[in-house]
């Protein structure tokens, strides 16, 4: 595919990782850069953009915005994920030494994301999910929103910690915030007896972090078919990746999406080469091969 070459061509030689050419280097597209890099065969490439995170890593283990920014925390759940995902695909003499630096750094931002939390907010009548459950959240002393506790309960599956009791209460809190009939919000459900739309990404994003859970409620189901219906060649990049990567982690992927991530590429690289976008769409060709895909089979006993 002449298109992925060319993305991580341009995303090797640029080291800066913003989120648009020339820009300065943040977390999240960083993060992205090395897993799309490691993911599709460029794992030495990738390294450089793994320890540049394991430098603006804090000492309490998260990691922030940028190097100037060290909060919120929010990106220590994607910089797991790269880590992991990087150590894993490291060869020859540089896999010990670099591996087990990456390692530990995955290892003290896994300790960070177990003691950070939403805030509980107590029951009330204007707002109709489960208050009391506790994920994660965008930012600290808020409550806890549906992507960041997506994203954490990724990288901690993919440490090995699908059983915490963390990751139950954050399966549990992705579940109870799934609407009705099926899809997401970005953390509301029904709102003063509205029931919110749901959007693309975020159920992508949740559909991901919900490989292999238990469809008692049959929301999930739901949201696998809202997204069904929603992508295509015209879906914008982002929410074309992560309602693949949703798809794809239970194992309903539809036919001719490689068409589709090849026309989302040329568009955003027309309007201005938003990295991270580009980095997602690569990672999404991967299918079921993308790092952002824990399946239990593939997880962490690190």
């Amino acid at each position: 595919m002449s298109w992925i070459s060319a993305i991580l061509d341009q995303v090797e030689h640029s080291e800066a990782w913003g989120f648009r050419a020339g820009t300065a280097p943040s977390a999240e597209p960083a993060a992205l850069a090395a897993m799309a890099l490691a993911a599709h065969g460029r794992a030495d490439e990738g390294l450089l953009a793994a320890r540049w995170l394991m430098q603006i890593q804090a000492q309490d283990g998260s990691v922030g915005l940028n190097e100037r920014v060290s909060s919120p925390g929010w990106m220590t759940s994607l910089a797991i994920l790269a880590w992991e995902s990087v150590a894993v695909r490291l060869a020859g003499e540089v896999a010990k030494s670099a591996g087990d630096k990456l390692r530990e750094a995955s290892r003290r931002g896994t300790d960070w994301l177990l003691i950070a939390s939403g805030e509980r907010v107590e029951a009330n009548a204007v707002i109709q999910h489960d208050t009391t459950l506790v994920g994660w959240s965008w930012v600290d002393g808020t409550h806890s929103w549906l992507e960041p506790t997506a994203l954490a309960v990724l990288a901690l599956k993919s440490r090995g910690l699908s059983g915490h009791e963390r990751v139950r209460e954050g399966v549990k809190l992705m579940i109870n915030r799934l609407l009705p009939d099926g899809g997401c919000n970005y953390g509301n459900t029904v709102v003063l007896e509205n029931t919110l739309r749901p959007h693309l990404q975020p159920s992508g994003v949740v559909l991901t972090a919900l490989v292999g859970e238990e469809n008692v409620s049959e929301r999930i189901e739901k949201t696998l078919r809202y997204v069904e219906r929603s992508v295509g060649v015209e879906t914008t990049a982002s929410s074309l990746a992560w309602g693949l990567h949703g798809l794809a982690s239970h194992g309903r992927l539809p036919n001719g999406c490689e068409s589709w991530l090849e026309a989302s590429a040329k568009r955003t690289a027309k309007r201005g080469a938003s990295l991270p976008r580009l980095t997602l769409l690569t990672l999404a060709a991967l299918g079921t091969e993308s790092p952002l895909i824990i399946l239990p089979q593939q997880r962490s006993v690190t």
